[in-house]
């Protein structure tokens, strides 16, 4: 009786490292499938990123300016553009 309930036993184990085994195996094939993909996401993130950085220093350094000689940068009537939107139109 025991004999059997351990190769019972033996059956299911071997049933749930194949069952691992498949899944792990799946899920590296996925990753190696879609690694193209995730290295052409990393390098358009990382270019978003550098253009951020520049536009970013370009306002701060305009920022500068205008604080620095509030006069000199001074509208010329109520209705002129301002604004991040505004500088990205440059």
């Amino acid at each position: 009786m025991q004999i059997m309930h351990l190769n019972k036993m033996k059956y299911e184990v071997l049933s749930f490292f194949q069952g691992m085994f498949t899944f792990y195996h799946q899920g590296y094939e996925l990753a190696t499938d879609f690694n193209h993909y995730k290295m052409d996401l990393q390098i358009n993130i990382q270019n978003t990123r550098n253009r951020f950085e520049g536009t970013r220093s370009e306002v701060e350094d305009l920022m500068n300016k205008t604080k620095q000689n509030p006069k000199k940068h001074k509208r010329a009537n109520l209705f002129a553009m301002e604004g991040y939107l505004y500088v990205q139109e440059k």
